[in-house]
Formats: structure tokens, C-alpha cells, sequence
């Protein structure tokens, strides 16, 4: 039986915790519109009757914003999701936003449209609405030489079912890889984690 350390509590406002690789957090700009002078971006709505199917077959990013497409590559990915669209014969093309939105907007975004992630310059971010105010135990494995911490969360039972066993131990959000960046989302994880 596996031996919990507790190494503290968060308590998410908001009520939405973010997780992110700390090694990449002088990316997050929270309210502020992104400005990156080195790598300057573009974010883009998919719009159309067939926006939602255009978005899941092109498989870059989860939902129908495409966020942080470099702008020395729009030109190529916007012909390359036009050639997607008609291939697969969807009604869909790409609307790009005056500005890029703040990472602060696009966890709420990504929260209420029930999105599993988004990206930061290629970096997943996985977005988990909690109780807001409420604190969370954050644990590890005494037992395991792990870099794995725990932050506990109990899911109302809508979300739990989604486990299979109802635990909602089980429940993981798939992302998807964008080739043309850096990195994707990942092969999901436990919301607990």
C-alpha cells in the first residue's frame, strides 16, 4: 500500500486549476495578449457548418481555436487546412483573430467549451475546473523514487461515470500532436496528477 505525503494544499480562486510544465512558465502571460518579438503568432478560429468535423479530422490542436501558429509558417498551414477541407469535403476555413488571446482566456475558454487542453507556444496546458476557493491536497508516493505529485481532486459523479469504474481515477484527456511545433499535447493523464 502505497505511503501519501502530503507537501501542501492549493486553493484555485478561480476555480481552475492549470497544469503546466514549470520549466516553461516565463511563457504564460495571463491576462496579457501574448507578445513574443523572437516568435511572433497567430491564433485562428475554425469557422463554418463543419467547423467542429474540420477540427477533429485536422487533429493539430483540441477544439476550433488553433492557437500559436508561427507566422512564418500561416501562408503554408492555412493552404494546408483549406487541402484538408477539401479533401474530406467540409464546409470549414480559418479565421484569424486581430490578436492572439491571453493564456488566462484561453483556460476559460477551454473550460466552458469543455476542451481537454491547449497549447502555449507547443506546450500543453491542461485546464481542470475544481471547486473555486476550496483547497487540494497535493501528495506523493513516500514509497516510489517518482518526480509524479498528486493533486486530489473528487469528481461530481457526471465526470466519475466518465472512468468507467466511476472512481474517476480513470479519466484521462487526449491530446493531439501539432507536427509543425515544437512539442503537442500529451498521451493525456489522470486529472488527479
Amino acid at each position: 500500500m502505497a505511503v501519501e505525503v502530503v507537501l501542501g494544499e492549493v486553493t484555485c480562486p478561480s476555480g481552475h486549476l492549470v497544469i503546466m510544465d514549470g520549466g516553461y512558465l516565463e511563457l504564460w502571460s495571463g491576462d496579457r495578449v501574448p507578445d513574443d518579438e523572437e516568435r511572433p503568432a497567430t491564433d485562428f478560429a475554425i469557422v463554418g457548418p463543419d467547423a467542429e468535423a474540420a477540427a477533429d479530422s485536422f487533429d493539430r490542436q483540441t477544439g476550433t481555436r488553433l492557437y500559436d501558429i508561427p507566422a512564418h509558417a500561416v501562408a503554408e498551414f492555412t493552404a494546408t487546412f483549406d487541402e484538408h477541407c477539401r479533401e474530406h469535403g467540409h464546409g470549414a476555413s480559418l479565421r484569424a483573430f486581430r490578436q492572439q488571446f491571453p493564456h488566462r482566456e484561453r483556460v476559460r475558454h477551454a473550460v466552458a467549451a469543455r476542451e481537454p487542453g491547449f497549447i502555449v507556444m507547443g506546450v500543453p496546458v491542461l485546464p481542470i475546473e475544481v471547486p473555486a476557493g476550496r483547497p487540494l491536497r497535493v501528495t506523493r508516493d513516500a514509497e516510489k523514487r517518482t518526480r509524479r505529485t498528486e493533486i486530489r481532486v473528487r469528481l461530481p459523479p457526471a465526470l466519475a461515470s466518465l472512468a468507467g469504474d466511476g472512481s474517476g481515477q480513470g479519466l484521462r484527456t487526449r491530446g493531439r500532436r501539432d507536427p509543425g511545433r515544437r512539442s503537442g499535447h500529451p498521451d493525456g493523464d489522470d486529472v488527479s496528477r
